[in-house]
């Protein structure tokens, strides 16, 4: 065998040798120990979080082309309470007010944003006009009542309003919890 054959040799095996590395290299093990090929990476996985602001993105898409459909903006304000976006769910719920001014719902929640965003005074005001307009709407009463206990520290006026829900709520799982709610405020008026 002469000497450039020996070379040529060499050559293709290093060749082949470096071609075989490079392929075995990109089929290589997962670049972290615990990174699967089946598994989402956290880039991938889409969180909660994410997913509410692409629906809020959505609702607001949807509303421009129609921004009188109130069940679009009973939806938006949702969203925007669930994202705790107390003001923009407020902004909402004041527009669904004007397209529907008969809609229990939409002022009691109006009540809630304001409420929920560092407002109690403003959100008792809405609520109570939503139970003065609406008697019968019995979340009215509740979120009320709420206001009232955990936000105004005034046991005497949710105890009044956790009764009125009482009397037009019969079932449900809050009933349960509002009657023991009930037992514990009577429990500390008479202390």
């Amino acid at each position: 065998m002469t000497t450039t054959t020996k070379i040529l040799l060499m050559l293709g095996a290093i060749f082949f040798l470096f071609a075989g590395y490079l392929f075995v290299q990109q089929l290589g093990p997962p670049s972290h120990p615990h990174e699967h090929p089946d598994e989402e990476t956290a880039e991938e996985a889409e969180s909660p979080q994410s997913e509410l602001e692409k629906r809020i993105i959505d609702l607001r898409t949807r509303l421009q082309m129609d921004p009188q459909d109130f069940n679009l903006l009973m939806a938006l304000g949702h969203a925007y309470l669930e994202a705790r976006k107390f003001d923009n769910a407020a902004e909402i719920f004041e527009l669904a007010i004007i397209v529907n001014p008969q809609s229990a719902e939409a002022l009691v929640d109006l009540g809630i944003a304001l409420r929920e965003g560092n407002n109690p005074l403003e959100g008792k005001a809405k609520l109570e006009e939503a139970v003065q307009k609406f008697p019968t709407y019995a979340d009215g009463w509740l979120q009320l009542g709420v206001t009232y206990r955990y936000f105004l520290k005034n046991n005497q006026e949710a105890l009044r309003c956790f009764e009125e829900f009482l009397k037009l709520q019969k079932t449900g799982s809050i009933v349960s919890q509002i009657r023991e709610e009930v037992a514990r405020i009577k429990a500390e008026l008479n202390q």
